[in-house]
């Protein structure tokens, strides 16, 4: 059972994903193509980019495409924990905590790769730590 803080968070992030999905029609009409024609069944995706609502509301669309997609941050600075909370609520594995410890925030990356993706989103700076 969660804590009402931690449901309080969780309504924060589903708050902000509600938002991405009403307002990026692009996202939208790629969510429609991927639900009708899965083009990621059983592949596993790895998506590690700033974690904030656009890249969890764009995890949730490559899931919804048939993916098993895992969710990481490039920055644990950037890492919102509301947004992960609600993505996580809503099936997509995440493994990310804003201002993690560099040995923290390695494990969680090492986590996801030991899950063998078959693709992996990544926008360049996992290559350093910036807490």
């Amino acid at each position: 059972m969660l804590h009402k803080s931690e449901q309080s968070m969780e309504t924060r992030g589903d708050e902000k994903l509600n938002w991405v999905a009403d307002h990026m029609p692009l996202l939208t009409i790629l969510e429609k193509q991927f639900v009708e024609k899965k083009p990621f069944h059983n592949l596993t995706i790895a998506v590690c980019i700033h974690l904030e609502a656009k890249t969890a509301r764009l995890a949730e669309i490559l899931s919804r495409g048939g993916a098993n997609v895992l969710l990481s941050s490039s920055n644990t600075l950037s890492t919102q924990d509301d947004v992960a909370a609600a993505i996580a609520k809503r099936g997509i594995q995440d493994f990310a905590k804003h201002g993690c410890s560099e040995q923290d925030y390695e494990m969680y990356l090492h986590q996801m790769l030991q899950k063998k993706p078959h693709i992996i989103l990544d926008d360049g700076e996992t290559d350093s730590y910036s807490p």
